[in-house]
């Protein structure tokens, strides 16, 4: 994984586009992800690259990337190399939203609510990376509910 402060790109190639030779810049004289992030936070943005790992989860819990993108000022690029920088391998909002709307569910029985509650409080140690026999539990829990939802709609 490259450092938050090593340059972007990759070292000078040339390319060929329609005859002419195209050189992409060294890594000396790329900007690194740190300055490209300083010259967003010296535009009055959040200083993104010191929020610690659970801020960011919180935040990736809360709202999507998209929105946290316009929130912080920073491109959804920015906060995936951010968050890959601090161990999260993806942006956690869908998934938690879709188990967050497992417990409103009346399909979905009270012991079962309780699992899925543990599974939400711990989230960040785990990040939603289950054991293969779980994560088909929980699909096919998914699944009933969904068919239950949808077999109500066309009721």
């Amino acid at each position: 994984m490259n450092n938050i402060f090593e340059p972007i790109f990759e070292p000078s190639f040339v390319y060929l586009y329609n005859d002419e030779c195209l050189t992409l810049p060294t890594p000396d004289e790329c900007p690194t992800l740190y300055e490209i992030c300083y010259v967003q936070i010296r535009n009055n943005v959040v200083d993104v690259l010191n929020m610690t790992r659970e801020e960011i989860w919180k935040l990736a819990t809360t709202i999507s990337l998209q929105d946290a993108t316009e929130l912080l000022n920073a491109s959804a690029t920015t906060l995936k190399l951010i968050c890959r920088e601090k161990e999260i391998k993806f942006w956690p909002y869908r998934k938690f939203f879709s188990y967050k709307k497992l417990l409103v569910s009346p399909y979905v029985c009270e012991p079962t609510k309780v699992v899925i509650r543990r599974i939400l409080d711990s989230s960040m140690i785990h990040q939603f990376n289950f054991p293969e026999d779980l994560d088909e539990k929980l699909k096919k829990i998914k699944q009933k509910v969904y068919k239950a939802e949808n077999r109500e709609k066309t009721k």
